[in-house]
């Protein structure tokens, strides 16, 4: 009987070191803002992994200017990506600068969140469109950031937020699927570092940076 209140009490002990641990590591984890518009300045860069479908191919990309509709947009090249302010800064579209479309989400992709914290949950449904194979979609994602960590990239290590998506999609009424991608958000940089796609021609991360 001593023998198993010894053990007992060493699980006891274990589980209560374990929950402190835990409380610790949540109360670390911060809660991360929309960047403000005044960090938001032209001449900043992200540089980026070759992905064909979520970069066109292209690596480095600047920040160009945030219009007065709210858009905040950036160039690499002859391609321009525009992000919804209003939408926590989402994805709305790749263009070239003749203005043809390379892809576009509408009303945008929802896989970001402000104000974003562990255990933030969040959905919504968008149109989807791809120059490259000339797919159409209709999908409703599903998020939720589930961890902040440190995430190794090109550019060095930094502590993310892992948010990981679900997107159920469907196409001309009869073909329907589901689609996984995980992204880490760095706060420190106001960007997501590193996305891992069901479809990897999706897949980038983070190889340098510019910020003022």
């Amino acid at each position: 009987m001593q023998t198993t209140l010894r053990v007992n009490h060493r699980t006891v002990a274990a589980a209560l070191l374990l929950g402190s641990c835990l409380s610790a590591l949540a109360a670390e984890a911060p809660r991360a803002e929309m960047p403000p518009p005044a960090s938001i300045k032209p001449g900043n860069y992200f540089e980026f992994t070759t992905s064909e479908a979520s970069m066109g191919g292209c690596r480095r990309w600047n920040v160009k200017e945030l219009t007065s509709d709210g858009m905040l947009v950036s160039q690499c090249k002859d391609l321009l990506i525009y992000q919804s302010v209003a939408n926590s800064l989402n994805i709305t579209k790749m263009v070239k600068t003749d203005g043809e479309v390379q892809y576009e989400f509408k009303p945008f992709m929802p896989t970001m969140i402000y104000p974003l914290e562990v255990g933030s949950k969040w959905s919504g449904e968008y149109a989807g469109f791809t120059e490259d194979t000339g797919d159409k979609w209709k999908s409703k994602a599903q998020c939720e950031a589930v961890a902040f960590e440190k995430v190794k990239v090109v550019a060095g290590e930094f502590d993310a937020f892992r948010i990981e998506c679900v997107d159920n999609w469907r196409a001309m009424m009869v073909f329907s699927g589901e689609k996984k991608s995980t992204r880490w958000y760095a706060p420190k940089l106001g960007t997501v570092v590193k996305v891992v796609h069901d479809d990897p021609k999706w897949n980038y991360q983070l190889t340098a940076y510019k910020l003022d």
